[in-house]
C-alpha cells in the first residue's frame, strides 16, 4: 500500500559470498591536498621606469649594465637640461621677490618636484641660492635594473624612458589548477611550494588571483600566488610544485577560523584581517567580509556528511548508495539516490 525506495534483501550467506561492506556516515573533518606545477614570474605591481620628464642631454651615467641591484634614492644619471635650469630661476625669482606669494613659491618647487627633482635637492637650491647645472636623477624603487636604454651623451626629450627597474624581493607564481580543484582554492589562502633549483627549502605564498576563465584545452584555471622573496633565490623561469591545503564546511565553504566573520582588503590578504569594515590603508579600496570569498562565517561550522569514496555508483545522470535497514530479519539494503560534494582525499 506504501510506495517506498527499492530496497534489495538477501541471505547471511549471499552476503558473505558478496563481500558486502557497509560505512557509518557522519559528520567528519573533509580535508584535501591540491597539487599543482607553475612557474615563477615578475611581480608587475612591483616594476618601475625611470623617464626623462625635461628635455636634456646625459653627461654622466652611474649604472652602465643591466642586472645591477639598485636602492630606492641611489644616483642613476645626470642630465643637463636648459628647461630646469629655466624653472629653478623662477624659484629664485619667487625668492627674492619683496612680498613672496606663498602660492607662488609652492608652485614653483612643485614644478620642479614634477621635472624630477627631490625635494632634498629643491631644499639645497633654495640653501645654495644658485641653479644646480647637472641634475642627478635618482632610482625611484628598491630593484634590479632589467634594461638600460641610457647612453652618455644621449640628448633625451621628455618621457623618454631611460631604465626599467623590478623589484624582486616579491615575484608571482602562476599555476595551473584542474577544474576538479577549484571547489578547495580559494582568494587569500596559503600553500607551500619547492623549486628544484634551490633543493630542500619550502617557500610560502598566497593565492592572490584565480582566473574567472577556463582554458579548454588543459581543463586548468590559472591561479596567481604572490610570494616573498627577500634573498632573490626564486628567479623568474624557474619551475615549481605547490600543495594547497584546504577544509570545506557542511556547505561547501572554506573554513578558515582566523578570518571568520572578518573583512579582508580584495586585492592585499593579509593575516591580520579587520574585525570592522572600512578601507584598506594601502589599496584605499574598501574591505570586503571574507565569506564573500567562499570562507565559512563562523569559527566553528557544521561539518560535511563524509561517505567513503567507493560507496557511491555514479552512472552519469546521478549518483545512487545502498543504505543499510537497521532492525530487519535479514540484510536488507534501501536504494537512496544522493549529490556528492567534492572528493576529499
Amino acid at each position: 500500500a506504501t510506495v517506498g525506495p527499492a530496497t534489495y534483501t538477501m541471505s547471511e550467506t549471499a552476503k558473505r559470498l558478496s563481500e558486502v561492506e557497509t560505512a557509518k556516515v557522519s559528520r567528519e573533518q573533509a580535508k584535501v591536498v591540491v597539487r599543482m606545477v607553475g612557474m615563477v614570474y615578475e611581480d608587475e605591481t612591483r616594476i618601475a621606469v625611470l623617464t626623462a620628464r625635461v628635455d636634456g642631454r646625459l653627461d654622466e651615467i652611474y649604472v652602465n649594465f643591466t642586472g645591477t641591484r639598485v636602492q630606492r634614492g641611489d644616483p642613476m644619471v645626470k642630465i643637463w637640461s636648459p628647461t630646469l635650469i629655466t624653472s629653478q630661476v623662477e624659484l629664485f625669482e619667487a625668492t627674492r621677490s619683496s612680498e613672496p606669494s606663498k602660492d607662488v613659491m609652492v608652485g614653483a618647487e612643485e614644478k620642479l618636484i614634477q621635472q624630477g627633482l627631490t625635494r632634498e635637492q629643491v631644499a639645497q637650491i633654495k640653501k645654495e641660492g644658485k641653479p644646480i647645472l647637472y641634475v642627478t636623477l635618482r632610482a625611484p624603487i628598491s630593484g634590479i635594473v632589467m634594461k638600460r636604454m641610457a647612453v652618455l651623451g644621449q640628448f633625451v626629450k621628455e618621457g623618454t624612458e631611460m631604465y626599467t627597474i623590478n623589484d624582486l624581493s616579491h615575484v608571482w607564481i602562476k599555476m595551473d589548477a584542474y577544474e576538479s580543484d577549484l571547489p578547495w582554492i580559494r582568494y587569500g589562502q596559503e600553500l607551500l611550494f619547492t623549486t628544484p633549483a634551490v633543493p630542500g627549502r619550502q617557500f610560502k605564498g598566497k593565492v592572490l588571483f584565480i582566473d574567472p576563465t577556463l582554458d579548454a584545452h588543459t581543463r586548468s584555471v590559472k591561479i596567481r600566488v604572490a610570494a616573498e622573496n627577500p634573498e632573490f633565490l626564486l628567479k623568474p623561469g624557474m619551475f615549481v610544485t605547490a600543495e594547497l591545503e584546504a577544509e570545506i564546511d557542511a556547505t561547501g565553504k572554506i573554513i578558515k577560523s582566523e578570518w571568520a566573520g572578518k573583512y579582508i582588503c580584495p586585492v592585499h590578504p593579509r593575516d591580520d584581517p579587520s574585525s570592522e569594515a572600512g578601507i584598506c590603508p594601502e589599496s584605499k579600496m574598501p574591505l570586503k567580509p571574507a565569506s564573500a570569498y567562499g570562507y565559512a562565517q563562523t569559527d566553528k561550522p557544521e561539518l560535511p556528511l563524509v561517505i567513503p569514496s567507493a560507496a557511491p555508483l555514479i552512472t552519469g545522470k546521478r549518483a545512487v548508495v545502498y543504505v543499510e535497514v537497521p532492525g530487519a530479519e535479514r540484510p536488507t539494503y534501501e536504494l537512496r539516490e544522493v549529490v556528492l560534494g567534492p572528493r576529499a582525499g
